[in-house]
């Protein structure tokens, strides 16, 4: 977003309403940090990009879960 003037971190959050009989536990967490996503501050392509490597991540994890 920096191209466009905002000068922050973006963060994105999936959240899943709890199923009927579900109590609200210690459930896991899945975090993972992309510092690469193949632009450079100006929105110039570069090289590497980690965001492949993010979704494979969040994919196994939903798996796991049973999302």
């Amino acid at each position: 977003f920096t191209p466009f003037g905002a000068n922050i971190n973006t963060s994105v959050l999936f959240l899943r309403k709890l199923r009927a009989g579900e109590q609200p536990d210690d459930r896991p967490v899945c975090l993972v940090r992309v510092d690469a996503v193949g632009y450079d501050n100006a929105g110039r392509p570069s090289a590497p990009s980690e965001l492949r490597a993010c979704v494979d991540t969040l994919r196994d994890f939903l798996a796991r879960e049973g999302w």
